[in-house]
Formats: C-alpha cells, sequence, structure tokens
C-alpha cells in the first residue's frame, strides 16, 4: 500500500519509470536475433543408397534390411523409419532425445551403417548418410513416372533439373534413383 501512495503523490517518477521501460524494451527488441528459417537441427539421420535397375522388394531384401539389422546394435536409436523403392533405399534413424551423447549416437550410427558390406555388386557407392537439419530439408520433391521409354524420361529429368536451378532462392537440386548411362557394345563373333 505504501509503494501505491509513494507513485500516486509523485506521477512524474511513475511516468518516468513507464518511458524508461518502453525505451529498454524498443532496444532489446530492435538487437533480438531473428531468423524467418532458423537452423535446428532435429537429431535425424537419413541413410539413402541407391541400387540401380532393382525393384522396390530387391532394394528392400538387400539393401534396408541389412542396415536395419546392423542399426540394431546401436544405443541411443528412439525409432527407425525405411522406405524401399526402386533404385533406393531410405532410412530415416531418429535418436533418443534423452540419450547421454547424441553425438556419440551418431557416430555410432554411422559406424554400424560402414560395417555392412555385402551389398550387391550393382550398389557401387557407400550408403550417403545425412543429418536432417531446418537447413537442408527439402521443400519439395518431385518425381518423373510414365510409361515412355528411359531416354525420354531422362530428358524430362534434365529439363526439369536445369528450369528448377533457374528459379531465384533454389540452392540445390538432387535427383535419387537417376541411373547413369551404360553403353553396351556387342562384339560380333564371326568378324
Amino acid at each position: 500500500m505504501k509503494l501505491t501512495k509513494y507513485f500516486i503523490e509523485r506521477p512524474l517518477i511513475a511516468n518516468l519509470i513507464v518511458v524508461l521501460l518502453l525505451l529498454v524494451g524498443l532496444l532489446s527488441a530492435a538487437n533480438l536475433k531473428r531468423a524467418s528459417y532458423p537452423n535446428v537441427n532435429f537429431d535425424i539421420l537419413k541413410i539413402t543408397t541407391t541400387y540401380p535397375g532393382a525393384s522396390a522388394e530387391d532394394v528392400e531384401v538387400n539393401l534396408t534390411r541389412k542396415i536395419e539389422d546392423e542399426l540394431e546394435s546401436v544405443q541411443g536409436i528412439d525409432r527407425i523409419r525405411s522406405v524401399s523403392l526402386e533404385n533406393v533405399s531410405l532410412l530415416y534413424v531418429f535418436t533418443d532425445l534423452n540419450a547421454q551423447d547424441i553425438s556419440q549416437t551418431k557416430d555410432d550410427i554411422r559406424r554400424a551403417v560402414d560395417r555392412v558390406t555385402d551389398f550387391p555388386a550393382e550398389v557401387s557407392a557407400r550408403p550417403r548418410i545425412d543429418e536432417i537439419r531446418s537447413t537442408n530439408v527439402a521443400v519439395i520433391e518431385l518425381a518423373v513416372l510414365g510409361t515412355a521409354d528411359e531416354k525420354t524420361m531422362r530428358i524430362v529429368a534434365e529439363d526439369l533439373e536445369d528450369k528448377i536451378n533457374e528459379v531465384d532462392g533454389v540452392s540445390s537440386v538432387e535427383k535419387v534413383g537417376y541411373r547413369k548411362r551404360e553403353v553396351k557394345i556387342q562384339a560380333d563373333p564371326e568378324k
């Protein structure tokens, strides 16, 4: 009650305090860091493995299951979600947010994936492990599908890639399941 009476009797001091608080608030707001897309680490790893020419079933048996089996031994994993598509295996490994050392868990996941070595011969590249962050999450994903021959589909995919790269603000375009061109030479045994 005494504090209230003090400010009632001295309105100039009360007004000065209010103005001072407003100025401090405005200065703080002006110096506050703001980001429309803040950098957030979701503690999720995406494991991508390509198997050119393979059906979804072959991808699941020869890639996805082998990697999943090896990941079972890693401590600190909350859950694993996998998708086996034609030519590509995608595994999303969610780390346990209550784990003592999440960076150690991520290193253990990388080592576990490196231990899987019995992939088919057509799998020429090692699985790629990417950390899902707000700065590298795909904004849009497109698929080129159809009944056209592979040459036509390749031309459409390359044209689409070029047009998307021309758009301002596009940082990268990644093709998944895109088969490299092959040249087959058939020798004539009679010559």
